[in-house]
């Protein structure tokens, strides 16, 4: 199971990265950094397939380490479950405080940010990414 949660981490970490290039982008063509434009069009996909990638990888890479196991344990569900919320919670937030000009331009890299510390912590054993609590132990079912 600790496994399962340390893949989990890998993938929100591969998620972080992936949203900290995108925001990266869009943050230094909006300074006029870069000489750059996108679509409306093509903004909603690239941030709503980024989403679904982070969704439906975590997702099946749960549903295979679960079949692969034989057995179901909750805990990476809900790491998954909560990482997800919290992801969106950031993200509004952040998009919100950003749109009011009541945060500068460089706190756009504030989701990724989120997902990178959340995927280390995942990667580290940490339940919920930042919660210590007890150590995992590999196969005791506990973790």
């Amino acid at each position: 199971m600790l496994a399962l949660r340390r893949g989990l981490g890998g993938l929100f970490l591969l998620a972080g990265a992936a949203h900290a290039g995108l925001m990266g982008w869009a943050m230094l063509c909006s300074l006029g950094l870069l000489r750059s434009a996108m679509t409306a069009r093509l903004w909603s996909q690239l941030t709503f397939g980024h989403f679904l990638g982070l969704v439906l990888g975590c997702a099946v890479y749960l549903a295979l380490g679960y079949r692969r196991l034989g057995e179901f344990h909750f805990e990476p569900l809900l790491d998954f479950l909560a990482g997800v919320a919290a992801f969106n919670v950031v993200l509004t937030a952040s998009v919100f405080l950003l749109a009011t000009r009541r945060l500068p331009a460089p706190f756009a890299l504030l989701p990724s940010a989120f997902l990178l510390a959340y995927g280390l912590g995942l990667i580290k054993g940490r339940r919920f990414g930042f919660w210590k609590g007890a150590p995992p132990r590999e196969g005791s079912g506990q973790a």
